[in-house]
């Protein structure tokens, strides 16, 4: 990137339900995560910090719910302590939660 010249990164589809990304600072890896829907205990889309993550385990799960008005995810708040866990997130709120988590390692 030309804001992060020591920043690069890789993304790859594990399959139709799994994705995994690695950040690299100065070639090093320094955040890895999966994210993918459908896990063995949960249902919605999971967030593990690992790079080829097992379903077996997450860091965070979002959940999708709806009100009388809209669509909207959930998160369980695990990988804040239970700050975001009564929020109704957006599509793109929910993708925000995720970002800052793959790139807290980087910060």
């Amino acid at each position: 990137s030309v804001r992060n010249p020591e920043i690069d990164g890789s993304f790859r589809r594990l399959d139709a339900n799994r994705f995994s990304a690695v950040a690299y600072h100065n070639g090093q890896a320094a955040s890895r995560c999966t994210v993918f829907m459908g896990g063995r205990h949960m249902g919605g889309i999971a967030y593990t910090a690992t790079e080829n993550a097992d379903t077996n385990g997450f860091n965070e799960n979002l959940t999708v719910e709806a009100d009388e008005q809209t669509l909207y995810l959930r998160s369980m708040g695990m990988a804040h302590f239970g700050q975001n866990r009564d929020q109704k997130l957006t599509f793109e709120g929910a993708a925000e939660t995720y970002w800052q988590m793959f790139v807290q390692p980087l910060q």
